[in-house]
């Protein structure tokens, strides 16, 4: 599958913030969704992706700060917490911790369905 303007337009404005990207709306996640079917990007996480050779290219810590600034972006209350944290101050630390779930500090319960690679503190 072919990678359509439009996507390559969110897909270079991603790369130029150290992020990942997203669809914004049901078009733009469908065609993420199909592209990262045809293991064209890689899907970092809900609605989260990444071309597949610039993730093959990072390290683990840099993995889950590209994961992330996105989730940021989208969630700009959610504090990111754990090994995240441990990441973004650039603190030695051992990289088998990163293991593909995201950490934030929550007061509450969840308002919605719990994710499996969400975790929160």
């Amino acid at each position: 599958m072919r990678i359509s303007a439009g996507i390559q337009t969110i897909i270079d404005q991603a790369a130029k913030e150290k992020r990942c990207f997203y669809g914004s709306t049901h078009s733009q996640r469908r065609a993420m969704l199909n592209l990262a079917r045809d293991g064209e990007l890689k899907r970092t996480y809900c609605n989260t992706y990444m071309t597949a050779h610039q993730w093959d290219e990072l390290v683990p810590p840099d993995r889950m700060l590209y994961t992330a600034r996105s989730l940021g972006e989208r969630h700009e209350r959610r504090v990111f917490a754990g090994h995240i944290a441990v990441a973004a101050h650039k603190l030695d630390h051992p990289w088998r911790i990163h293991d593909n779930t995201v950490v934030i500090a929550a007061s509450c319960s969840p308002t919605v369905r719990p994710s499996s690679r969400l975790r929160r503190i």
